[in-house]
């Protein structure tokens, strides 16, 4: 875990640890409060119910709504690259990880795999034959750079990203 912590910083990701899921909701209220989000898009069912995010009042399911932030589950971390994998599968499917100007990604230390080949062969093992039709490794906040050198932040996909790094298995359907 120590490799993805340091990875995952050094490409301007915020990582929170949670103990549980309760500690889970009082960290995303408690972030949300700061930052005065009035909407949070989640479009996971396992998130809005299993993680009890539905009783936040401003986390709602409707894709149409401007969302301030949006919240998926994963499919795995890569600890080597502090990479966090998605996929086409997922119920969040491709849209909301780059459209929300903040990413808030919900997973377990159980998640964690040391290296790519590790989160391939997870994928290999949970999905068969039928792997979905799209695969996707972020690795902090979207980046780009213009002739100048300048970096600039969240121009293809979210300005920042926050990672709720549970301490517990989520025991959720994958």
């Amino acid at each position: 875990m120590a490799t993805f912590v340091k990875e995952f910083a050094a490409l301007d990701g915020n990582l929170i640890l949670c103990r549980d899921k309760a500690d889970l909701i009082r960290n995303i209220d408690t972030l949300a409060t700061t930052q005065r989000w009035e909407n949070i898009q989640c479009q996971t069912p396992a998130l809005l119910d299993d993680m009890k995010l539905r009783s936040l009042p401003y986390v709602n399911n409707n894709a149409g709504a401007e969302a301030e932030a949006g919240i998926t589950d994963c499919e795995c971390l890569v600890a080597r690259t502090g990479t966090i994998v998605f996929s086409a599968s997922q119920a969040s499917g491709r849209v909301l990880p780059v459209y929300s100007p903040v990413h808030l990604i919900v997973a377990s230390i159980h998640d964690l795999v040391f290296d790519i080949n590790d989160a391939l062969i997870l994928l290999k093992k949970r999905y068969g034959d039928q792997l979905p039709s799209g695969i996707f490794f972020a690795s902090g906040p979207s980046r780009t750079a213009d002739i100048e050198k300048r970096l600039v932040l969240g121009v293809h996909g979210p300005k920042e990203v926050y990672l709720f790094l549970i301490e517990t298995d989520l025991q959720s359907p994958k």
